[in-house]
């Protein structure tokens, strides 16, 4: 109530559904009252209270905004949902003495729920760059504004106008952010980017949650003279099988492709024989999606971004792998599995044959160093006992690897041979 006078609003029984009122309260307080009786019991009630300045229907943030790079506008200022009637315009126009001409206005649709009655247009004095309505929601054509969309302005000005007739249906409003930069964010608005430092981020797009259709943006990413290109995916989501980021080795389209990546799932971590990587991202017609973020380095904290398969300790700059992945960059995938395990004629040693060729001795040899041929890397724990003391491990071939037994060994015909991860992989299809 207002204070002692006759109430505002009175609920008995039973209401299912949450409610939202609006109360202007001359005295400026007001008063909730609960009574019950002695019968029966109920669920009781949770209210929530909003207090905003008068006139009660009005709109949020300033009207005219010219001292600001970044901020939000909204539709209230406060409270869970809009009032109506309401009508209220914003004008982002920065002063020169704020960013100096050309430059770019963003708005991001952070929140967006408008239901039949309101009405939300962005535009300046030219053009329409953004609009929900009714009309707009009655038309298969057109293309009506929608939550998570990013407009991109060239102008000096911008303006957002919103309007609730006296029938609207109240919704949960909007959210816009505006962010005014000399910068678009969008990787069409250049030829081939040149981005050239010791360690940085590459986006698609720097505003909005999606990239856009029909894009082909370039970039040449190189660290300084002298040293070598690292680099891993910490987002990626295309449009599977209709848009590609296509990366090479080189600074250029004719270097040798690295791979060509699609979908949802984080490519592997990126490692250039030089200093220079090419990224190549195309887009189709439609459908899009929240596109990628790839860090690069010539020093990452830990050893080859920890290949993906691991986490990194910054301070110690070193790497907890997953399980079965060795190496300082867990860069030392799990073994494919054993097809034969054979005794020798000797009968003090066993033949274990893989089931694709492995990298035996290429780049995880030089990583390893002595340890490469170390039966503790191969063989598991449970298992090494029972082969002896001073058991031996040496590749004989890609596939086959020898296992020379120890004197007290105790392995029995029968007996399970177990092996965990270690120096070898499979090699590429």
């Amino acid at each position: 109530g207002g204070g002692g006078g006759s109430p505002l609003e009175r609920w008995d029984g039973v209401v299912s559904e949450a409610r939202t009122h609006a109360y202007e309260l001359a005295q400026g307080k007001g008063s909730v009252v609960f009574e019950s009786d002695a019968v029966g019991l109920g669920r009781g009630f949770n209210a929530s209270v909003c207090v905003q300045p008068r006139p009660l229907r009005s709109c949020g943030g300033a009207r005219r905004i010219t001292d600001s790079t970044r901020g939000e506008l909204r539709d209230r200022p406060c409270g869970p949902v809009h009032f109506h009637p309401l009508q209220c315009t914003w004008e982002v126009a920065p002063s020169p003495a704020v960013i100096a001409p050309p430059f770019f206005i963003i708005l991001d649709v952070l929140s967006l729920d408008l239901a039949s009655g309101t009405k939300l247009v962005v535009r300046n004095d030219t053009h329409v760059f953004g609009e929900i309505s009714d009309a707009v929601r009655d038309s298969y054509f057109a293309d009506a504004l929608v939550e998570g969309d990013s407009l991109v302005i060239e102008s000096a000005a911008v303006r957002v106008d919103f309007e609730a007739s006296a029938d609207a249906v109240p919704g949960g409003g909007f959210v816009l952010e505006y962010i005014v930069s000399r910068e678009s964010g969008r990787c069409s608005d250049r030829g081939e980017h040149e981005v050239e430092a010791a360690s940085g981020e590459i986006r698609d797009h720097l505003y909005g949650r999606s990239y856009e259709n029909n894009l082909e943006c370039s970039w040449v990413l190189s660290v300084p003279e002298g040293s070598r290109v690292f680099a891993r995916f910490t987002h990626f989501d295309l449009e599977r099988g209709y848009d590609f980021l296509a990366v090479y080795d080189g600074a250029g389209p004719s270097s040798p492709l690295i791979g060509r990546f699609s979908g949802d799932a984080l490519p592997p971590v990126l490692i250039g024989s030089g200093r220079s990587l090419f990224l190549a991202f195309s887009t189709d017609y439609s459908v899009v999606r929240s596109g990628f973020v790839l860090e690069f380095s010539n020093d990452p904290a830990c050893p080859l971004f920890c290949s993906g398969r691991g986490e990194c300790d910054e301070a110690a700059r070193a790497c907890t792998c997953q399980s079965s992945f060795l190496g300082p960059g867990c860069e030392v995938p799990p073994p494919p599995f054993v097809r034969a395990l054979t005794v020798a004629p000797s009968l003090g040693e066993l033949e274990a044959v893989f089931s694709v060729d492995t990298d035996r001795a290429g780049m995880f040899r030089s990583r390893l160093g002595d340890a490469f041929n170390e039966c503790a890397r191969l063989i598991a724990p449970q298992t090494l006992p029972a082969l002896g003391g001073d058991t031996a491990c040496t590749w004989v071939s890609d596939r086959a690897l020898l296992i020379r037994m120890g004197h007290d060994a105790s392995l029995l015909p029968g007996d399970a041979v177990e092996f965990v991860g270690g120096a070898v992989r499979a090699r590429d299809p």
